[in-house]
């Protein structure tokens, strides 16, 4: 099979749910049948390298890239599992510090479903995208030479059934913040969260316990590691961050740590980034004390850093005006967004290119993200769950903003959104994840054309 015919078989395969907390009465995605899938087509968890699994909320796909660059560069090669994908399934795997080719991600799918056509017929529940994903990521770990010797996974959704916590040993658990979300499949309360977040401790792992919003979080995490006989590190106890600055596309931070107070860069942009960038150097800090071959290395680590990025998240796309793509798609994240550009950016107006998912808090996210905005170009993703953005534009008006315009698609609203930007003026992409990688996809194949 090739890349295309891959894909159209991988999304032939049911996407299950994943379980709701307590008793389930359907065929749900779980560790147990994660690893009978590997059993049955010949995979293994066995790849020969550490595994660091992070779990959480707000901040799992920025602090596992984070991790994994680092490590490739202090100790590699590493191999890091992300997900959801936004353009391509090859994003959601990175070998030694770049994401795998089409080629290699098509013969590793028609490997595994050569292994499926060999295994016979698969009751319902026991097969999904998901555990093929996974198989292809162990398989190409462990197949990997030069030989890997960091893998670090990211939690699909929660910890207890999720498919990722197959893992008996695992040399670190890291917790990033933890927020209320999935309810439906977690819990109501935020102790309910972080306690099917919180099995994915194992014993003999170090856990490493971000700065939680929510102190029943910590007082959870940190009472089932001490149940498991874990060491723990709450970061905030022991890894300060003193002063930022903000230059472009780059932020720089100083971390008070138990090696000294040290300066470090990083394009992950953002204030919750001071956050992650935090549970990275008190995670690398870790594994430096506890395995003798490898020592602190502060270049190498702010080397890592500066080459880890996430496609759409406060990304600087252009500079001539100033275009910022950031996928917050919660009332939070799109404070968080605006709050920022203001904080540490100089622009005459703000230009507002917004879609938003209407499985989400449109007028929360409005609320959030258009009030300080002098224009909002309402538009709309490619997707089923879209908000059309003459739908969009509606709700905003009805917030008595500033001027609307409705533009159906992605390409041609930021053409007018560059065609109305002076110079000094800003243009922020928000609302959607999907809505800022189609951007930054776009702007950099206009770069490239240039």
């Amino acid at each position: 099979m090739n890349y295309k015919e891959s894909v159209d078989w991988l999304l032939e395969i049911p996407n299950l749910d994943q379980p709701v907390k307590g008793v389930c009465n359907r065929n749900v995605m779980t560790p147990e049948r994660m690893r009978k899938f590997l059993e049955r087509t010949g995979g293994s968890t066995a790849t020969g390298a550490k595994t660091i699994h992070v779990t959480g909320t707000k901040g799992k796909g920025s602090t596992s890239t984070m991790l994994a660059s680092v490590l490739n560069r202090l100790d590699g090669p590493s191999a890091l599992f992300i997900s959801p994908h936004l353009k391509s399934f090859t994003e959601r795997i990175t070998l030694n510090g770049l994401s795998i080719t089409e080629e290699v991600f098509a013969r590793e799918v028609t490997r595994i479903r050569e292994a499926v056509s060999k295994a016979g017929s698969f009751g319902e529940g026991e097969f999904s995208q998901f555990y093929v994903l996974i198989s292809l990521f162990l398989n190409l770990v462990k197949e990997a030479d030069p030989l890997i010797r960091w893998q670090i996974l990211e939690v699909g959704l929660g910890g207890r059934f999720d498919p990722t916590n197959i893992f008996d040993q695992k040399e670190l658990a890291v917790f990033v913040p933890v927020h209320k979300d999935h309810c439906a499949f977690l819990g109501d309360t935020i102790e309910e969260i972080a306690r099917e977040k919180a099995e994915i401790i194992k014993e003999g792992c170090h856990v490493i316990i971000a700065e939680q919003p929510y102190p029943e979080a910590y007082a959870v995490i940190s009472e089932k590691a001490k149940n498991m006989g874990c060491e723990f590190t709450y970061v905030p106890d022991h890894y300060k961050v003193e002063s930022m600055t903000v230059e472009g596309d780059r932020q720089s931070f100083s971390v008070a740590g138990p090696w000294g107070v040290e300066r470090y860069r990083t394009r992950m942009l953002g204030h919750h980034q001071l956050i992650n960038s935090a549970t990275v150097l008190a995670s690398i800090d870790i594994i430096s004390r506890t395995n003798k071959e490898l020592e602190w290395d502060q270049d190498k680590i702010n080397a890592g850093l500066e080459l880890a990025s996430l496609p759409g998240r406060m990304e600087v796309m252009s500079v001539s005006p100033l275009v910022i793509a950031d996928g917050a798609h919660t009332k939070e994240s799109a404070e968080i967004a605006v709050r920022f550009v203001k904080d540490h950016y100089v622009f005459k107006r703000l230009i507002l290119v917004l879609a938003i998912s209407n499985d989400k808090d449109k007028i929360a996210i409005i609320d959030a993200a258009a009030k300080d905005a002098d224009l909002v170009i309402a538009t709309a993703i490619d997707k089923p769950r879209a908000t059309p953005a003459d739908e969009l534009a509606d709700l905003v008006k009805k917030r008595i903003y500033g001027e609307v315009e409705i533009i159906s698609t992605i390409e041609q609203a930021m053409e007018r959104a560059q065609e109305l930007a002076l110079e000094e003026d800003l243009i922020l992409v928000t609302g959607s994840l999907y809505l800022a990688a189609e951007v930054c996809s776009l702007l950099k194949k206009i770069i490239r054309k240039n």
